[in-house]
């Protein structure tokens, strides 16, 4: 008791010192540490804190998650609310949704809603389809389709190609274009 007088008092909690002095056990005190640490996380989720399940496609999920990968931790950043990927993939009988629970207070979670759906309409999935001219078709595809690939490697779109069956000097061939706005906006 006198050390803890003396000086250590800086390294000791007034918990610690406490059960220090009334000279309990370790195990008690590990014990009422764990009660009070578990005791703090319940009452801190109070009456005011909503838990709230959002739902995004599939498609758009991967989109945001391969450019974005720590998008999560953004989205709690930026709201404030805690936002995890439940394990489930949506409501039963639709497996084409992941499933978001967002927990905090009533503005935190409409905030945390507000950034996931702002993600989603810039991730989406977007196609466009461009006719091009047949005497440009095969400057679009390259040689062994090497400008495609180049397009593809460099904005993360995906380009198809096909040409009008009909061998007329004016004919036109479609390059549809597949993938977020921002990947589409930059392969045309």
């Amino acid at each position: 008791m006198d050390a803890v007088k003396e000086g250590h008092r800086g390294t000791l909690g007034s918990g610690k010192i406490v059960t220090l002095a009334a000279g309990l056990s370790v195990g008690a005190t590990l014990g009422y540490i764990v009660y009070r640490h578990i005791s703090n996380t319940s009452s801190s989720q109070g009456p005011d804190t909503e838990v709230s399940k959002m739902f995004l496609p599939v498609e758009v999920y991967r989109n945001i998650f391969r450019s974005q990968t720590m998008f999560l931790d953004e989205v709690s950043q930026k709201s404030g609310a805690h936002v995890r990927v439940l394990s489930d993939l949506g409501e039963p009988g639709c497996k084409a949704a992941v499933c978001f629970q967002l927990q905090g207070s009533k503005e935190q979670v409409l905030l945390a809603r507000c950034v996931l759906e702002d993600l989603l309409t810039d991730f989406e999935p977007v196609v466009e389809v461009l006719e091009v001219p047949r005497t440009a078709f095969g400057r679009v595809i390259g040689r062994g389709g090497e400008s495609l690939k180049l397009i593809t490697r460099s904005t993360g779109a995906r380009l198809d190609c096909s040409r009008e069956k009909k061998q007329s000097c004016g004919g036109q061939g479609n390059v549809t274009i597949t993938g977020t706005r921002q990947e589409v906006k930059q392969a045309k």
